[in-house]
């Protein structure tokens, strides 16, 4: 379902970010979890996603779907191209932990 060709787009505190593409070629963005990033049980994890998955803004990037296990998580999310959010021209933005 995925193509196997990665593009890393980024890191941050919980993850990597990843470019790909879905085997019709649609370019997706997704993210590996790193170990300090990861929840252990499906059950929270899952219950994490529904609620990421009801976020609605225009500033919000939509999950897609999502992968489980352990020791490997993933969260699929429309791509969108542009500008990072550091280089904006707005200087530097504060994130809200949605924790």
């Amino acid at each position: 379902l995925i193509n196997r060709r990665l593009c890393e787009l980024g890191r941050g505190g919980i993850g990597v970010v990843y470019k790909t593409s879905l085997q019709e070629g649609r370019p997706v963005a997704v993210k590996k979890l790193t170990d300090s990033g990861l929840i252990k049980s499906q059950e929270e994890f899952e219950r994490e996603m529904r609620k990421l998955g009801k976020l609605m803004h225009k500033n919000i990037i939509k999950i897609k779907g999502y992968y489980w296990t352990q020791s490997l998580q993933l969260l699929s999310y429309e791509f969108v191209s542009g500008k990072l959010i550091q280089t904006s021209p707005w200087g530097r933005v504060r994130l809200l932990d949605l924790a």
